[in-house]
């Protein structure tokens, strides 16, 4: 079936987001609190308000995982220019123990950590490569000896010939050095 709509045009072009003001985003100006014990006090407080307190324990209840919580707090923090991005990765792990014994005292059941699929296509991808790598070593050792072989068999045959030895080359680039 054709798509006889009219395509929408009105979308951002690429890398426009890349052409705004120097200086007009929060994150490119001096962060407001620079010391991670002040942005861990500014967040911690607004954590304690009512509202952040409801929202986090029906998050809790919702089984939302809490990591997942606390990071897009923090990261808030951080696109509004509070603090720089080194000091919402300090303050993360002091604010999700905050939250922990937030909810604990409330007797509010929560999920710690988001639950992760293990990729098993990235696991057998690479399981079939090792595979396929030791078969590839164990064959190109087989050629490996047969290539050694064939060569001595050769010298041997010339040896009985009274084949004339090679001289090392003296002197140049890759030579042993004359003298």
């Amino acid at each position: 079936m054709i798509n006889t709509e009219k395509q929408d045009f009105d979308a951002p072009i690429p890398g426009e987001s890349l052409t705004h003001e120097l200086g007009s985003q929060p994150d490119e100006k001096p962060p407001e609190y620079t010391d991670p014990g002040d942005a861990y006090e500014y967040v911690s407080d607004r954590l304690f308000s009512e509202e952040a307190m409801t929202r986090l324990a029906i998050s809790g209840e919702l089984g939302v995982p809490l990591e997942l919580t606390i990071r897009a707090v923090v990261f808030a923090g951080w696109a509004e220019g509070k603090y720089t991005i080194d000091t919402m990765y300090l303050i993360y792990g002091p604010m999700l123990e905050l939250a922990m014994t937030m909810l604990e005292s409330l007797d509010v059941p929560y999920v710690l950590t988001a639950e992760r699929d293990e990729e098993t296509d990235l696991k057998d991808a690479m399981m079939e490569l090792l595979r396929k790598q030791r078969e590839h070593i164990s064959g190109e050792s087989q050629v490996e000896e047969k290539k050694i072989e064939e060569p001595l068999e050769e010298e041997e045959e010339a040896e009985g010939l009274g084949a004339i030895e090679e001289e090392e080359p003296q002197g140049g680039l890759m030579g042993r050095p004359v003298g």
